[in-house]
């Protein structure tokens, strides 16, 4: 399927408005990662970080958990697993995914979702940080709603294009590697 040049530069612009996702990979300098370094999610196939959802996740951040799974796993071949906050596997780098309300983990770094208060359900963080002396990569929001976006807007960055509601629908690149 052919994008037309609108659609083009509405993919573009959504990319840039979700925060230079090439930030995933290449921190900007002024970002606090620039100097401490990558999250590796997977080498060759092989996960290398687990989801980790709140205590009193609700069923959308649930969800939202699996879908990040399914699509890691589609893009990569690792199936990251999704635990819950204290029971992750610390060896491991960690995707903290969730709500402030949901996810003690994101309690830590709360002062990250300050600025979308007021952006109701829909506004959401993407953003990589150290917490506890380890990488861990935010999909966060102030709402259930706002963590599934989070994560589509995460998947989107890696260049999964979602163009249908359906499988055929998909565009789901290959990279074994992931940071």
């Amino acid at each position: 399927m052919c994008l037309t040049a609108k659609q083009l530069i509405a993919s573009f612009a959504l990319a840039h408005l979700l925060g230079n996702c090439s930030g995933y990979s290449a921190p900007a300098a002024s970002s606090p990662d620039a100097q401490t370094g990558k999250l590796l999610i997977a080498t060759e196939g092989r996960a290398r970080a687990s989801i980790v959802i709140g205590s009193r996740a609700s069923e959308v951040e649930k969800y939202a958990a699996q879908e990040l799974q399914k699509y890691l796993k589609a893009i990569s071949g690792a199936e990251l697993r999704i635990s819950v906050c204290g029971t992750e596997d610390r060896s491991l780098g960690t995707i903290i995914l969730g709500t402030p309300a949901s996810n003690q983990g994101l309690r830590q770094v709360r002062g990250l979702l300050k600025p979308f208060a007021d952006a109701g359900a829909d506004g959401y963080v993407v953003r990589t940080v150290t917490t506890r002396g380890r990488r861990a990569l935010l999909l966060a929001s102030n709402q259930p709603r706002g963590v599934l976006f989070a994560v589509y807007g995460f998947l989107e960055c890696l260049g999964v294009r979602f163009f249908g509601f359906d499988s055929a629908g998909e565009l789901i690149p290959s990279q074994p590697t992931l940071n």
